[in-house]
């Protein structure tokens, strides 16, 4: 399967290729540099020229994907029930467990005051 940018006209301005199934969930970097994609258990990281900058599995099928405001961290949630944080090497900091049901989310992930981080 391929991605694709379009610009406000409609037309394709850059593909990205390479998935091993349906895309199921894209977000830009707040800087607009980079894109992820997810299919299946793969998350793809890209520059805007649709060159690959890293590939890296999560345990489980994706289903959605969001940057923290910095853009130094990825944020998936999957369906088994868990959230995971990931550095942009592709090493998971941390596994959130517990959930009662898949873990989708609206691809807000803020930063409080205190400096903890929250999702919605």
């Amino acid at each position: 399967m391929t991605a694709r940018l379009w610009n406000l006209q409609g037309d394709t301005i850059q593909l990205f290729p390479d998935h091993n199934g349906a895309i199921d969930a894209v977000a830009f970097s707040p800087d607009g540099k980079t894109i992820i994609t997810c299919a299946k258990d793969t998350i793809h990281l890209w520059n805007l020229k649709g060159k690959i900058i890293r590939k890296f599995k999560n345990p489980d099928i994706l289903s959605s994907v969001a940057f923290s405001p910095d853009g130094d961290r990825i944020l998936t949630g999957s369906y088994d029930k868990t959230a995971r944080l990931w550095n942009l090497e592709g090493d998971m900091i941390q596994a959130f467990t517990g959930h009662e049901s898949l873990y989708k989310f609206r691809g807000i992930f803020t930063r409080w005051k205190n400096n903890t981080y929250g999702i919605l």
